[in-house]
């Protein structure tokens, strides 16, 4: 149970959260657990938090990233970062997935496939 999550903006204090087991990316917003309640949500270009905008979320790793849908999941990984900016993924820096609103999903770049949620967990 380490994965801690920053929230950051260029003017004004970052915000953190955690430790938590895992995060789970379900369309725009962002849960412990698939059906549980949004800790943060993407609107607007920024990333709600408790009443606050912030620009971008970071979680140090190392983690892999699992991406779910009814039919199966992949797990990529080991990453030692993960970072969201306006409703793009990014794993050591380099773009890893991005919110598609249309379809309430993630499209996956690294292996050109639409899930239904994007998970960070710890390595184990």
């Amino acid at each position: 149970m380490s994965i801690k999550i920053t929230f950051g903006r260029p003017k004004g204090d970052p915000i953190f959260l955690g430790p938590f087991n895992r995060l789970v990316f379900v369309g725009s917003q962002l849960r412990t657990d698939e059906a549980g309640s949004a800790i943060a949500s993407h609107e607007d270009h920024s990333w709600r938090v408790q009443g606050e905008r912030y620009s971008r979320l970071d979680i140090l790793g190392p983690l892999v990233v699992v991406m779910s849908k009814p039919n199966g999941q992949r797990v990529f990984g080991p990453f030692t970062s993960f970072s969201c900016v306006d409703g793009v993924a990014y794993t050591e820096n380099r773009v890893f997935a991005f919110v598609d609103n249309e379809q309430a999903d993630w499209y996956c770049l690294e292996d050109g496939h639409h899930w239904k949620t994007m998970e960070t967990r710890e390595k184990a």
